[in-house]
This record gives structure tokens, C-alpha cells and sequence, in this order.
């Protein structure tokens, strides 16, 4: 099927979005109309303009009645050109951006709207022109641009809310980021997400007045936070006096924090006695003296007093954060 769509006789109809889910096709598109006034005795021409939304069945083309009135929907905010720039739709509304004409100051502006009816769910407004939009299951993103300082604009990405619109927080600073890369009119005009970014494409123009296209890559989550978490080493023996059989002598050991993050409680450390080189043959273990806490690269010893049973060679090793049942206390 095919369908002539007019929503405005002798007006001007340019459409700028379709979109479709299992229940029709929604179409959305600005109407315009030129009309001559009069002021102070001089011929003048005041142009209007609007955005209209309709719903038909995928079946027929025909407009679905229950949407809006008679299947469309007129959004005119104001008496200047409102127009519409991008269009997206999930399974909780359809989404609508572009600007509206507020005594000759541009503003952006973002609809949802129910799939169903076409009522209004939220609407919000935007310091920057709209000229796009894209959606993903963490929120909504429109993107333009704003002015920098006088013909000086650059590029504004926002994020925000799908339920209720409202920036979030987390993208940007306070749901907003900013880019002026050129020195004249630089506008963002549509973008994608994709994963954990959104992708952004606009213009920019250089010193010499040159067009030229720009894509940004952009976090669409913040990252996560560094991994702030101790990790504890125990370095080589080492003695005091000479060792003999059946005399007590002192062990130590340098425990060293070697992680990004303090340990937060004192922790146990023990010394185990080998007689055999790979350790696995233990004939002792000894508690040796706990150390109350350690910063990053901090480090401090531990020490023991062991007598040595028989004449002979053993393998001594010290364990930071162990205790005589093989348990420690710091999360490493």
C-alpha cells in the first residue's frame, strides 16, 4: 500500500522520522505555513510551523483512530517554528526532540509519548537546538549544539531518564557534555549507542572556514570505580645470633603491602618449618607477632623465637595474613 500524506492543505509538509513496533507505524514530520501581516502599515510574512505524529496500521496504511485524534497528534508550543529532528521508540513510548521558536529564542525540547493514545507522558526542555536523538536500556541521549560566544557554537551531548526524563547525573557532568572543537558553527546532529558507548557525529569548522565532519566516542556508563584492595607479601628469612640445635633463635620477616589500598585491621602472620626444599614436608608452625595494619608500600616485620629439634637442614618460610588454622583476616 501507499499513502499521500497532507496533515496541512496549502501548507508546506516535510516529514522527519518513521518508526514502527507490533502495533502500527508512526510517522512524524513538521507542517509550515507562511502568512502575510500587516504592521504599521507595511506587508509582512509571519511563518508558523508544527510537528504532527500519526499512527497506521502496518496491515492497511490506514490511521489508527484511538491514537490522538483520529490517528494524529499536532504539537504547536508556540507561535514561531517548532520543528522536529529526531524520533526513537521502545516498548514503554515514543520519543520526540527538536526545538521550538520561543520569541525568536531557540530551545530545545524532548517528548515521550504513549504508544497507544499518543497522551503525553513527560516533556522537558534544553538550552541547545536539538537536531538528534538515540535511545539505549540506560537512558536517552540528544545531541546540538549551543552557543559559545557570539556566531561560536559547539557541541552539546545530553543524557537523560526514560522513565521521567531528568538528567542522569552520571553521564558527563550532571548528564551533560560539552565540545567546541571548531571556531564557527560546529553542531552535533545524530548519534548511536552501542554497548557502553554512544557514538556522535556532527560538523565543525576549522579557522579557514572549511566544513568538516567529527565523530566523537563517548562512555555512556561511568567507569567503574579503581580496585582499592591491600596484597600483602612476606619476604626472606632472616636470623638472629647463629642457629644451633636445641637453642632458641629469632626468625624474621618483612611483611609489605604491595596493593592499592590499605589493610583496615591488625592481621596474624606464622613461620612454617620444612625439611624439605619445595616446603611441602611441614615438621612446625609458629604464630609469629602480629602487625597492626599496613598503608600502601608500608611495610613492617614480623618475628618468631623457634629451636631448632635436631642438627640438620631445614626450610623455613613466613605467611602474612595466616593464623595457625591457615586463615587470615585481610581481604587481599
Amino acid at each position: 500500500w501507499s499513502k499521500t500524506i497532507n496533515p496541512l492543505s496549502g501548507g508546506d509538509d516535510v516529514p522527519h522520522g518513521v518508526e514502527i513496533d507490533s502495533t502500527g507505524v508512526y510517522v512524524v514530520g513538521a507542517s509550515s505555513i507562511t502568512t502575510s501581516i500587516s504592521t504599521g502599515g507595511l506587508p509582512e510574512t509571519s511563518t508558523d510551523s508544527w510537528t504532527f505524529v500519526q499512527k497506521r496500521s502496518l496491515t492497511t496504511g490506514a490511521l489508527i483512530t484511538t491514537f490522538g485524534t483520529g490517528g494524529s497528534i499536532k504539537i504547536d508550543p508556540t507561535l514561531g517554528n517548532d520543528y522536529i529532528t529526531g524520533t526513537s521508540i521502545d516498548a514503554s513510548g515514543i520519543y520526540l526532540a527538536g526545538s521550538d521558536d520561543v520569541q525568536g529564542t531557540i530551545q530545545g525540547r524532548i517528548e515521550k509519548r504513549r504508544l497507544d493514545n499518543g497522551n503525553l507522558i513527560w516533556v522537558k526542555s534544553s538550552p541547545m537546538g536539538v537536531l538528534g536523538l538515540t535511545i539505549d536500556n540506560t537512558g536517552l541521549y540528544t545531541m546540538g549544539n549551543v552557543t559559545v560566544s557570539g556566531s561560536d557554537t559547539g557541541w552539546r551531548v545530553e543524557k537523560r531518564n526514560l522513565i521521567d526524563g531528568n538528567f542522569i547525573d552520571t553521564f558527563g557532568t550532571s548528564g551533560v557534555v560539552t565540545s567546541n572543537p571548531g571556531t564557527g558553527l560546529d553542531y552535533a546532529d545524530r548519534g548511536v549507542s552501542y554497548g557502553e558507548h554512544v557514538y556522535v557525529l556532527g560538523t565543525y569548522i576549522t579557522p579557514a572556514s572549511a566544513f568538516n565532519w567529527r565523530l566523537e566516542k563517548r562512555n555512556t556508563v561511568p567507569p567503574p570505580p579503581p580496585i582499592v584492595i591491600p596484597d600483602l607479601i612476606a619476604n626472606l628469612i632472616t636470623t638472629s645470633g647463629t642457629l644451633m640445635e636445641g637453642g632458641l633463635s629469632s626468625l624474621f620477616s618483612v611483611i609489605k603491602n604491595i596493593g592499592t589500598g590499605p589493610t583496615l585491621t591488625t592481621f596474624p602472620n606464622i613461620f612454617q618449618v620444612a625439611d624439605d626444599e619445595t616446603g611441602t614436608n611441614i615438621i612446625d608452625t609458629i604464630s609469629g607477632s602480629s602487625i597492626a595494619g599496613l598503608d600502601v608500600d608500608e611495610e613492617k616485620t614480623t618475628s618468631v623465637t623457634w629451636v631448632a629439634p635436631t642438627a640438620g637442614t631445614y626450610y623455613i618460610r613466613a605467611c602474612a595474613d595466616m593464623d595457625l588454622s591457615g586463615v587470615g583476616v585481610v581481604v587481599e
